[in-house]
Parts: C-alpha cells; sequence; structure tokens
C-alpha cells in the first residue's frame, strides 16, 4: 500500500494508474473518483448501483451485482463466477493493448462531454443566462 500526503493535484496519483476499479454497493449518486480518473485517461470498472452507469458511459465496463449485494445487512461476500468476472476484465485492460486504448480514448471523451470544468461551466452560465 502506498500512502499519499493531502494533494489537490490528482494527475500526480492517476498518472501511475491503469484503471479505477469502483465497485460501489451504497446508495450514492456516484463518485467523483470516476470523473477524476476519467479526465485522467483512466477507464472505469465499477457496479451498476446509483450513478456510476452514468458517469462510466462508454469510457469503462459497468457490472451488475446479484441485489442480495444491496440488502440489508451488507454482508453478502462476492462468489467465485463474480470474482472471476471481474478479474477477467482487469486482466483484460492489462492485456490487450487495442482494448485499454480505445477504453482511454472513451474515457477522455466521456470526460470531456460530461465532467470538463471548462464545459461545465459554460453550460451553468448559459442556464443562468436563460433566467434574465
Amino acid at each position: 500500500m502506498i500512502l499519499i500526503e493531502n494533494t489537490n493535484n490528482m494527475k500526480n496519483i492517476y498518472s501511475r494508474a491503469r484503471l479505477l476499479l469502483m465497485p460501489s454497493f451504497g446508495f450514492e449518486s456516484a463518485g467523483r473518483v470516476v470523473a477524476e480518473a476519467q479526465l485522467n485517461g483512466i477507464p472505469v470498472i465499477g457496479s451498476s448501483s446509483g450513478g456510476i452507469p452514468e458517469m462510466i458511459g462508454k469510457g469503462g465496463i459497468v457490472i451488475d451485482f446479484p441485489k442480495e449485494f444491496y440488502k440489508k445487512p451488507y454482508i453478502t461476500l462476492a462468489h467465485t463466477a463474480i470474482l472471476k468476472k471481474v478479474a477477467s476484465v482487469i486482466l483484460r485492460f492489462y492485456n490487450d493493448k487495442e482494448y485499454y486504448e480505445e477504453y482511454t480514448k472513451e474515457a477522455l471523451q466521456q470526460a470531456d462531454t460530461y465532467h470538463n470544468i471548462d464545459n461545465n461551466t459554460k453550460k451553468l452560465i448559459e442556464a443562468i443566462h436563460t433566467l434574465f
């Protein structure tokens, strides 16, 4: 494990990453790390919960976990078949250069379309102007 000091620039951290694994079973809208990873050209492997699939778009892989993962008391362990599925996706990202490059391209496109602060600021300003 590598511990990193608090930073306001995630680029250094994401420069060492090949992909982001986001298997959330909570009821959040999504995780900011999805946008951060994609802004740095990192594909995301995430669960189908909350807003994660919408944030990932074509810039990663969404994995459907069984419904029991989302039920209290949230103690269900992953079956071997699910772990093998996730592992096979991870291995393909590492072993298939063309596959990885395609998802990197899609992650950057998703980031530019939905997570880019300049684009989102322009959209916000345009929306505010329609109110006046």
